[in-house]
């Protein structure tokens, strides 16, 4: 899954996790806090649908084929 990338992210945007709806800032993904980006817009990056670090290692301690 893909990760968002720093290049393009302004700190005064907002992204909400798809899974437990926190907000994470841009100036918090251009920190390097990390959002998995589930499903892409292209055309509006902002409404895309990402999924935080932490609902990322859930949802792979979950879904993982082991």
């Amino acid at each position: 899954m893909a990760i968002l990338a720093r290049a393009g992210v302004r700190p005064d945007m907002s992204f909400r996790c798809c899974d437990c709806g926190d907000t994470i800032t841009g100036k918090a993904v251009i920190e390097g806090e990390y959002l998995h980006i589930v499903a892409a817009s292209r055309e509006h990056p902002e409404a895309s649908v990402f999924r935080c670090e932490c609902c990322q290692d859930d949802y792979e301690e979950t879904f993982r084929p082991d």
